[in-house]
């Protein structure tokens, strides 16, 4: 099961949905570019303080989400920079996602992800690690067949296993540079308003 989250505007679903239907190359910029984007001081996210929502029906109390917002920079070519978001998804092998990108769910330039259920995996300083939290970033050392940066995987020591969906988020956007107007840490997730208590 996914669960991917989005309150934006239509005409930007459209497009998206037009985008992939097409198969329209993914994202693509220089390394010196993306480098800088990494860094870039703050990203600036629009609608104040994310918080987490239970999803309904989740499957563990990793299923949560929060809706996509709308990321601030002044790094990104202009048809990347006007559809720069971030958003949540969640699967029971990876369990919470946090990914960034202009485009579709599938094509992110950077994310979060809380658990690797699939066997070992090697971060970027050539590192074993199992099933702990990591990020995931563009690796232009390791392109694709097709010149595409692949990916490479980062497990800073701000991560930790066992981390809380909430906890993640905080660390991630903290360690990225993300400002959501936030002072205090982020929150455990909260039930959808629509849920009733039943007697």
């Amino acid at each position: 099961m996914v669960t991917i989250s989005y309150e934006i505007p239509h005409q930007f679903v459209w497009d998206v949905w037009e985008m992939d239907r097409k198969h329209k190359p993914q994202v693509r910029l220089p390394s010196t570019i993306y480098e800088a984007w990494l860094k870039e001081d703050p990203k600036d996210v629009d609608g104040g303080p994310i918080e987490l929502t239970i999803s309904d029906n989740p499957i563990d109390s990793n299923d949560v989400y929060f809706r996509a917002r709308r990321v601030r920079t002044s790094k990104l070519p202009i048809q990347y920079a006007e559809k720069m978001m971030i958003y949540s998804r969640y699967t029971e092998y990876a369990g919470a996602m946090f990914h960034v990108g202009p485009q579709d769910p599938w094509d992110f330039m950077l994310a979060a992800h809380q658990l690797h259920t699939n066997g070992i995996f090697f971060d970027a300083n050539g590192k074993k690690h199992g099933n702990v939290p990591h990020y995931h970033e563009w690796d232009y050392f390791l392109a694709n067949p097709d010149g595409s940066p692949s990916k490479r995987n980062k497990v800073p020591s701000s991560l930790r296993i066992e981390m809380q969906a909430h906890e993640l988020l905080d660390v991630f956007l903290n360690d990225y540079h993300f400002n959501d107007g936030r002072t205090n840490p982020i929150s455990p997730p909260r039930k959808p308003k629509h849920w009733q208590e039943r007697i």
